[in-house]
């Protein structure tokens, strides 16, 4: 969900066209400007807009060619830090009584502990009302990413990110699975009700738990986002030059409502499926 880049004019537009099939950046900013898309050296095969560190890489090369080759990784990391900051200034100065930027936060974690609670239960929601809440969070803000000028989606053309997300899922749940159910209660669960049908079900929890679910959940966040980036990029290829310079948006800016809205609901999906699949680990007493 990268921005456009300010135009170059009708040259850049054909340019861009030309190179649809690779990999094309650019980037917006400011109203009435045109957009400029420029050809990566190294080629995707989807259209790609560009951030701080590509541009970087262009001026310097140096150093900025291996940022650029973990560009992802360096983007997730500048949602970790910002995400960091913010919590450690909004627990400094805390009042009994909230007001402004605390009185959000509060609200945030008590919907969260609620959304929890709700889902795997009393006994064990509150425990991982934490982990729900940083989930969500963090994706949101690694969805819009993209939305701030010269910064990328960590997610969008790169499978790795959504990937760790759930592979971190996989490891909580299935902790969680032994720890509460204990080791043979858990290993029980693979195989199935009634006992002697384990030839057949107990393959298809293991493939269940360790392939489709962690698959499911990367492929879903990354298809979404990674659509999105594309359709944002495309929109700023075909308009690029094409557009009066009066007009007072991009085109690819009245897309931006709907990406807000797919980045905040495939946030929310991702978090619901793993409380569910925590729940599905939870013993059946505590349902």
């Amino acid at each position: 969900m990268s921005s456009a880049h300010d135009a170059a004019g009708p040259a850049a537009a054909v340019r861009g066209a030309e190179h649809l099939g690779g990999a094309v950046h650019g980037a917006s900013h400011a109203p009435g400007a045109a957009s400029a898309a420029a050809e990566h050296a190294g080629g995707h095969a989807v259209p790609e807009l560009d951030n701080f560190l590509t541009i970087l890489q262009k001026q310097f090369g140096g150093v900025f060619d291996a940022l650029v080759h973990y560009q992802d990784a360096v983007f997730a990391g500048i949602v970790i830090l910002m995400l960091s900051i913010v919590a450690v200034a909004a627990s400094r100065r805390l009042r009994k009584i909230p007001t402004g930027f605390q009185c959000l936060l509060e609200f945030y974690v008590k919907s969260m502990d609620d959304f929890a609670r709700g889902v795997i239960g009393e006994r064990y929601g509150r425990g991982f009302a934490p982990y729900v809440g940083t989930l969500f969070l963090y994706i949101v803000c690694m969805n819009y990413m993209g939305f701030i000028p010269f910064m990328k989606a960590p997610i969008a053309l790169n499978i790795n990110v959504p990937l760790a997300l759930a592979i971190v899922t996989l490891i909580t749940v299935h902790y969680h699975g032994i720890r509460s159910n204990g080791l043979i209660n858990y290993l029980k669960h693979f195989i199935g009700d009634p006992w002697w049908m384990f030839p057949i079900m107990t393959p298809i929890h293991v493939m269940e738990e360790f392939a489709i679910k962690p698959g499911s959940l990367t492929l879903r966040l990354f298809g979404n986002i990674t659509g999105e980036d594309v359709v944002i990029a495309v929109l700023v290829i075909l308009t690029a030059g094409a557009l009066p310079a009066f007009l007072p948006i991009p085109v690819q800016a009245l897309f931006y409502p709907l990406a807000l809205l797919f980045g905040l609901l495939q946030a929310f999906v991702f978090t619901i499926l793993s409380a569910v699949y925590i729940l599905q680990m939870t013993p059946h007493g505590e349902h």
